[in-house]
C-alpha cells in the first residue's frame, strides 16, 4: 500500500491528511470500466442522474459547470433578482459514503440482486493499513468510502 500525497496546503506530517492508496491491476481496472459504463447507462435510461451534475459524465466538467453557474447569476444580476450562492467543497465525498447505505440505494432503484451481490462483495470486508518504511500498521476495516484500488481482504472473512 503506498500512501498518497497530503492534500495542498495541509500539514504534510499529519497522517490524517493522507489517503491509502494502491495500484490496480489490468483486470480489476478493465473489470471497474466496464461496471462503470453499464452502470452508467443504467442510471441514464432510467432518469436517476441529476442534469445539473457535472462530475463524473462524458462531456461535463468543472468548466461547465462554471459557465452554467455565470450564466445563472448573470441572469438573475439582469432580472434584478438576489442572489444567493453556496458552495461546497465535496472533494471527498465518496470517503464519507457508507458501504451499507450506498447498498440499499442500489437496491432501491432496482438493481438485481446479481448486481448487488456483486457490488457487495467488492465493499464488505476489506481492509487497509499502511507502510511507512519498515513499520506496517494494524489492518483497519473499511465502511466507508469507495475502495480506490485492490484492498486486501481479512482472512477472517
Amino acid at each position: 500500500m503506498r500512501v498518497s500525497q497530503a492534500k495542498r496546503g495541509l500539514d504534510v506530517n499529519c497522517l490524517a491528511n493522507y489517503r491509502p492508496i494502491s495500484n490496480l491491476s489490468f483486470l480489476s481496472k478493465t473489470l471497474e470500466g466496464y461496471v462503470d459504463k453499464e452502470l452508467r447507462y443504467y442510471l441514464d435510461i432510467n432518469g436517476y442522474n441529476d442534469p445539473f451534475q457535472n462530475a463524473y459524465r462524458p462531456k461535463h466538467s468543472t468548466d461547465t459547470a462554471l459557465e452554467r453557474i455565470h450564466e445563472d447569476l448573470m441572469q438573475a444580476v439582469d432580472s434584478r433578482r438576489g442572489v444567493l450562492l453556496v458552495l461546497l467543497d465535496l472533494s471527498a465525498a465518496f470517503d464519507t459514503l457508507h458501504h451499507s447505505t450506498l447498498l440499499r440505494r442500489l437496491r432501491a432503484i432496482g438493481l438485481s440482486q446479481t448486481v448487488l451481490a456483486w457490488f457487495m462483495s467488492y465493499l464488505v470486508g476489506r481492509t487497509n493499513s499502511i507502510k511507512i518504511r519498515d513499520v506496517t500498521s494494524a489492518p483497519v476495516f473499511i465502511q466507508h468510502g469507495v475502495p480506490q484500488g485492490r484492498s486486501y481482504r481479512s482472512s477472517t472473512i
